[in-house]
C-alpha cells in the first residue's frame, strides 16, 4: 500500500527513501507489483520492563536503543550507494575475555525457522506433532523438502550442502575436533514436527537434541537423541513457555545434562560438553535480538547472523523475513565451517548489525518515570495482519501444500 503511494507522489523509485518498522512496506504484490528500492528498517524488539507496563512486545523506534541511528541515516540518505543488501552470513566473536577468545568451539545452536529453512511450512497433520515415526505421503513429503530447505536462487542441491556441513561441524576432518549440534527455536508444533520435518529433508541424523519454545500445552517441548533413538523430553518449565533465547542458554550452562538427557548415562555428550561455557556456544540465527540481546548481563560471545530478506517465493507470492543459510550465497557453509574452527580470527561485528536500522538499496532499556500515565497499547499495522515474528511459521493448509497432495510444484 505505502509502496504506491510512494510512486505515485514521486514517480520515480530512486528518488524515495523510506524509513518504516514494517518490512512489508517496502514492496508489495499484486499484478504491478512496486518496490522501494532505498529503505530503513527501524529495529523491533521486546522489552521486559517498560517503564511502568511490564513486558511488552513490538517496541521500536529511532534512537531508542542506539545514538548513532541519527548519523547513520542521515549519512545513508546522502550516500545511499555506499549500503548495499548483503545476502551472505556474518559471523562475529565479541565480549569475550582474552583468556576466553581462543577456547574451542563445543556445541554449534541453530535456529530452524531462517536458519535452517528459507520459510518454515508445517505439516497440517497432528500426528506430524506427536509420532516420532511419523511419515507423509511420498508428494508431500518431496514438496515440504522443496519449499522448506530447497533454494530456486541458486544452483545445485541446498539439502546436499548442508548435510556435508554438519558432517563437518561435527568431526572435523580438518582438525579433527567433535563438536555437539542442536537446535533452538519457537515454534508452537512442538519438538517432534521440527524432528519429523527436518527428517524428510534427511537432515537430522547430526544434531543431539531438538528444543522448540512456546509450544502447545500437551506437546513436547525437546527431543535428544540417544545412540541412534530419538526420545521426548520436557525442557525447564520456565523457559519453554517463553520465547527468550538467551534465558534458554543461560540455562543449558547451569544445568547441561537438563537439555541433554542423554549426558545422565554414557553418552559421547558428557566428553563433548564437559566444563560448558559460553565462549564454547555458537548461535546461529536470523533475528538480531537474539543474537545481541537487551540485557547487558549477557552477551552471546560467539554469533552467525544468517541474512534476512524479502522476495517473491515460488508460487507463494510475497513472502517477508526470509532466510535459510547458504540460500542466497553458496560460500555461507565454508564462512560458518572457517568460523567455528578459528572464532577469535573473527573479532570485529559487521557496522550494520550493530546498529538499530536495517538499511538496504536493492542491486528496550528500562527507565522509570514518577509520575506515571495510564496507557493502552493501539494495534499496529503488524497486529492487524496477525503476524507474529517470534513465533513465525506456516501451516501446509494456509499455503496450498496440503490443499492437493497431486497437484505439482509450480516452483522454477
Amino acid at each position: 500500500m505505502y509502496s504506491r503511494v510512494l510512486f505515485f507522489l514521486a514517480g520515480r523509485p530512486e528518488e524515495i527513501l523510506l524509513v518504516d518498522d514494517v518490512r512489508t512496506n517496502f514492496q508489495c504484490g499484486g499484478s504491478t507489483p512496486k518496490k522501494v528500492f532505498r529503505c530503513c528498517k527501524v529495529a523491533r524488539y521486546d522489552a521486559p520492563s517498560f517503564r511502568d507496563m511490564g513486558f511488552v512486545r513490538d517496541m521500536g523506534g529511532i534512537g531508542a536503543h542506539n545514538e548513532e541511528d541519527y548519523k547513520t541515516l542521515t549519512d545513508f540518505a546522502n550516500r545511499p550507494w555506499a549500503f548495499k543488501v548483503d545476502d551472505r552470513v556474518h559471523c562475529w566473536q565479541s565480549n569475550l575475555e582474552p583468556a576466553e577468545s581462543t577456547l574451542p568451539v563445543k556445541l554449534v545452536i541453530f535456529d530452524l525457522d531462517g536458519a535452517l529453512t528459507l520459510y518454515t511450512f508445517m505439516p497440517e497433520d497432528s500426528a506430524c506433532s506427536t509420532d516420532l515415526f511419523f511419515s507423509a505421503d511420498d508428494i508431500l513429503h518431496h514438496r515440504f523438502v522443496e519449499y522448506n530447505f530447497e533454494t530456486p536462487y541458486l544452483e545445485g542441491n541446498r539439502v546436499a550442502k548442508l548435510k556435508q556441513l554438519f558432517d563437518c561441524l561435527c568431526d572435523d576432518p580438518e582438525t579433527g575436533e567433535r563438536r555437539v549440534l542442536a537446535i533452538l527455536t519457537v515454534n508452537e508444533a512442538g519438538a517432534v514436527a521440527v524432528l519429523n520435518l527436518l527428517r524428510m529433508a534427511g537432515l537430522a541424523d547430526r544434531f543431539s537434541a531438538i528444543w522448540t519454545l512456546s509450544a502447545r500445552s500437551g506437546l513436547p517441548g525437546g527431543v535428544y537423541k540417544e545412540v541412534n533413538e530419538w526420545k521426548t523430553f520436557s525442557l525447564p518449565q520456565q523457559e519453554a513457555e517463553g520465547h527468550l533465547k538467551h534465558h534458554v542458554l543461560e540455562s543449558v550452562l547451569k544445568d547441561p545434562a537438563a537439555w541433554f538427557p542423554q549426558m545422565s548415562g554414557d553418552a559421547p555428550e558428557n566428553r563433548l560438553l564437559a566444563g560448558l561455557s559460553l565462549p564454547h556456544i555458537v548461535l546461529v540465527d536470523d533475528e538480531r535480538e537474539n543474537l545481541n540481546p537487551s540485557q547487558e548481563e549477557f552477551q552471546v560471545g560467539r554469533h552467525c547472523r544468517v541474512a534476512s530478506y524479502d522476495d517473491e517465493y515460488r508460487d507463494q507470492g510475497l513472502l517477508w523475513r526470509m532466510g535459510g543459510l547458504g540460500a542466497r550465497d553458496t560460500e555461507d557453509y565454508q564462512a560458518l565451517q572457517s568460523f567455528v574452527r578459528q572464532p577469535w580470527h573473527f573479532n570485529e561485528a559487521p557496522a550494520r548489525l550493530t546498529s538499530s536500522f536495517n538499511f538496504g538499496e536493492l542491486s528496550g532499556h528500562d527507565s522509570h518515570d514518577t509520575h506515571p500515565i495510564p496507557l493502552q497499547r493501539s494495534k499496529t499495522e503488524e497486529d492487524l495482519a496477525q503476524r507474529f515474528p517470534a513465533a513465525r511459521k506456516r501451516r501446509a493448509e494456509t499455503c496450498g501444500l496440503e490443499s492437493d497432495l497431486r497437484r505439482p510444484s509450480t516452483a522454477v
